[in-house]
């Protein structure tokens, strides 16, 4: 029989997230996981497999918590197409403001080009 884990599941797993969030996966070690987690490396392994299980695990664990919050907030009431419309509404607007935030980087890395050309 298995021995039961010593360790809160879910405040790994925002540990991990947080982790990923600030890093992104590339610059994230296993041992940088552990060390966030509270865990070791072996525990880690044992518990959630390897570096890209994990990940897997945790960006179905977000799509799963979006999905819920969307649901929760645009289709507690009305038909199920007013439902889809409100959600299609929310992700448009989504969609727009990403795409403006990523106007803006771009923007703002052709100043900083500018900036380097000027200065030397």
């Amino acid at each position: 029989m298995p021995r039961p884990r010593e360790f809160d599941e879910d405040t790994a797993l925002d540990a991990a997230t947080a982790q990923f969030w600030s890093h992104g996966y590339e610059a994230t070690s296993v041992r940088d996981l552990a060390a966030t987690m509270g865990l070791t490396a072996a525990s880690l392994y044992n518990a959630f497999g390897d570096k890209r299980t994990l990940y897997d695990h945790l960006r179905r664990r977000y799509a799963g918590e979006f999905s819920e919050h969307v649901v929760d907030r645009y289709c507690v009431a009305g038909t199920p197409e007013e439902c889809v419309a409100r959600v299609r509404e929310y992700l448009d607007a989504g969609a727009r403001h990403v795409v403006f935030n990523l106007a803006e980087l771009e923007d703002a890395e052709r100043l900083a080009e500018v900036a380097r050309a000027a200065a030397g």
